[in-house]
């Protein structure tokens, strides 16, 4: 990708190879598919902030640290390369992984009924975690609703009386 070309989808027009006007590096050709996505221009990569400002490091802090790394490449990137996870840091990542609780140590008296939504432009949300979400909870043999709101951005409800229904049908509960 140094040669700042891409593999990109063109409306219409199927898969193409173009280049990306002043894409010289990786960085700039990044930066051009994020925008041309509808990205906001940050960074991507870990939300583990370099600077500890993201919203994740505050979720890792503790009673007298506000925010902390939980990835040892940001770790590493301030402190060296010596620098080490604290101990409760692959626990707390556990308990924040759905997957790890499907996957890893399945969760028998987990909810069997699902209801997930997510906008097609979430910048916040991979779609391929929604995906993943929902194939495991279907292979383990659970009731999955799943749809995606065109154009819709992070944290899109388009259809609350939808969710409302589904709650009763689930519940058994009518009023």
């Amino acid at each position: 990708m140094s040669s700042g070309r891409c593999r990109c989808w063109a409306e219409g027009s199927g898969a193409s190879t173009r280049r990306l006007p002043g894409a010289q590096d990786r960085g700039q050709a990044w930066e051009s598919v994020r925008s041309a996505a509808g990205g906001d221009g940050s960074v991507g990569g870990s939300p583990d902030a370099f600077d500890l400002s993201a919203g994740e490091n505050n979720e890792f802090g503790t009673g007298t640290t506000a925010n902390r790394h939980f990835t040892l490449y940001s770790l590493r990137h301030e402190e060296g390369a010596g620098a080490r996870l604290d101990s409760d840091i692959p626990a707390k990542l556990h308990l924040m992984n759905p997957m790890h609780h499907l996957v890893d140590k399945v969760n028998g008296n987990r909810s069997k009924h699902w209801w997930i939504r997510l906008g097609t432009k979430d910048s916040d949300t991979a779609l391929t975690v929604a995906s993943n979400l929902a194939a495991r909870l279907k292979n383990l043999g659970d009731d999955v609703d799943t749809s995606y709101y065109w154009d819709a951005g992070h944290g899109a409800d388009n259809d609350p009386g939808d969710f409302i229904e589904w709650i009763a049908t689930v519940s058994g509960y009518r009023s």
